[in-house]
């Protein structure tokens, strides 16, 4: 198992790392001895909690709801099995033991088989491509070939049974209206990240139904809107069927044959066959012929979720003067994080009270972190400084420092820590990728003049950002 999304928003990435807060998890695989989990049996007791043997099933704890309006969301997990492609066939005989074989290439990326039955659990692929089921010699065979076998020839026509006068050929043609005007696909969409996708055909001619296959199964957009228009053009025309009364030789036909019929245009899949009155009789119905369909077809507008690991978080914890302009009744500590990976969020708070780790939430969002490249001279508090620079080193590339005006810098602008020194800058010159040269620096601010000539390179560095 690799990715996992929770309401279609991205909650487990490619590297096992979680995008949303979630306590502990752990992945079940359904062994035949898999033992209970102790955390559900901790909490239920050991003789309410099932083993589940035979059942995969993912165990999610302190998963945090408020991201999902405090529900449990609807969870879609991506499962890597067999490396690419994989035949229809392949999944019939893997379903069925082997007694459910196939003829023909379709292939998807991935099927999801449910059901209380192999004919339930196959029926979206068969009913998608257009097979047929029929018998062989070691079980059944899955046929999506439109090729005609054999023919039934006039001499094989029956016009007497039991010294009746017979009809041999009976036609039906359905009305237009009761064939799907359109009818639409779901599936997991490859070019959607597996999230569900929809692909619909319509035919012309009247009509107002509307049909839909939901198909579990891995396939692009392209596929599942030519598997529309095939299975649409596959309705209109088996909306003409055919009743053929044989002589007995043509008890050797199964059902799922395609053959032709003498003098009668088309190719006419067999659906039934019945033994009546010493006579066969062939229930058919008109199929397509395996003509190449070409078809455009868009997974649509993708708003796809950066998988970038979290990676490791740097963490400064700082004891600030007083910020405000009222008098402090509190110490005011600051828990600033970052992370240098695009894919960093946020950070778990906890304190210590003596035996127990106690929660205390999260951090804001990423601070601006850095590190001191250069040592700035130790001047005044009083006047701008215009002589003094200040080299830093950001933590990652898309922090970014900006100038200010000196009626912003008096108002508080461009706040820094560096080291213990609280100090503003009003120009900032980008050197590199996260590499910055602050000037017309403002020091010692919020009484914290003492601390002007204590710095070294490597100190820390943060912008301050007031969030509320």
């Amino acid at each position: 198992m690799e990715r996992i999304w929770a309401d279609g928003n991205l909650l487990r990435g490619r590297a096992g790392d979680f995008k949303s807060e979630v306590g502990g998890f752990r992945l079940f695989a359904g062994d035949p001895d898999q033992p209970a989990a102790q955390l559900v049996a901790s909490a239920e007791g050991v003789a309410f909690t099932p083993s589940y043997r035979g059942m995969a099933y993912a165990l999610f704890e302190d998963m945090q709801l408020g991201d999902y309006g405090n529900r449990i969301p609807s969870l879609t997990f991506e499962v890597v099995a067999d490396e690419g492609l994989v035949e229809v066939a392949d999944i019939g005989a893997e379903l069925s033991g082997g007694l459910l074989n196939g003829a023909g290439d379709d292939a998807v990326g991935g099927y999801a088989a449910s059901g209380p039955s192999v004919a339930d659990a196959m029926e979206p692929l068969i009913n998608a491509y257009g097979m047929r089921v029929r018998p062989s010699a070691d079980g059944l065979t899955l046929d999506s070939t439109v090729a005609a076998v054999s023919e039934i020839g006039s001499h094989s026509l029956a016009k007497r049974v039991n010294g009746e006068n017979v009809v041999p050929m009976t036609s039906v043609k359905q009305a237009a209206a009761l064939v799907p005007h359109s009818l639409s696909i779901r599936h997991y969409d490859v070019g959607r990240d597996y999230q569900a996708g929809l692909q619909r055909a319509s035919r012309p001619g009247a009509g107002r139904q509307q049909a839909q296959i939901d198909l579990p199964a891995v396939i692009s957009a392209h596929q599942a809107k030519r598997l529309a228009v095939a299975r649409t053009a596959m309705l209109w025309k088996g909306r003409t069927s055919l009743e053929v009364i044989c002589g007995w030789r043509e008890l050797a036909r199964a059902p799922g044959g395609v053959i032709s019929v003498n003098d009668v245009p088309g190719l006419w899949a067999i659906e039934a066959l019945q033994w009546e009155k010493m006579a066969v009789k062939l229930s058919l119905r008109q199929i397509s012929a395996g003509t190449s369909i070409s078809v455009d077809a868009s997974s649509g507008s993708v708003v796809r979720q950066a998988d970038a690991p979290h990676g490791p978080t740097r963490i400064l914890l700082a004891d600030l003067p007083n910020l405000g302009d009222s008098a402090a009744t509190v110490p005011a500590v600051v828990a600033a994080a970052a992370g240098a990976s695009t894919g960093w969020r946020w950070a778990s708070l906890s304190v210590e009270e003596g035996d127990e780790i106690v929660g205390i939430g999260q951090t804001a969002a990423p601070a601006v972190l850095g590190t001191s490249l250069s040592v700035p001279a130790a001047v005044g508090a009083v006047l701008f400084d215009d002589v003094t620079a200040l080299d830093v080193e950001l933590l990652a590339p898309d922090m970014v420092l900006a100038g200010a005006s000196d009626d912003a810098l008096l108002r508080g602008a461009n706040l820094c820590l560096l080291g213990q020194e609280l100090l503003q800058f009003g120009r900032a010159v980008r050197l590199g990728p996260r590499q910055y040269r602050l000037s017309r620096l403002l020091r010692g601010r919020r009484g914290t003049e003492w601390a002007i000539a204590m710095h070294g390179i490597g100190e820390d560095f943060l912008l301050m950002r007031r969030t509320r």
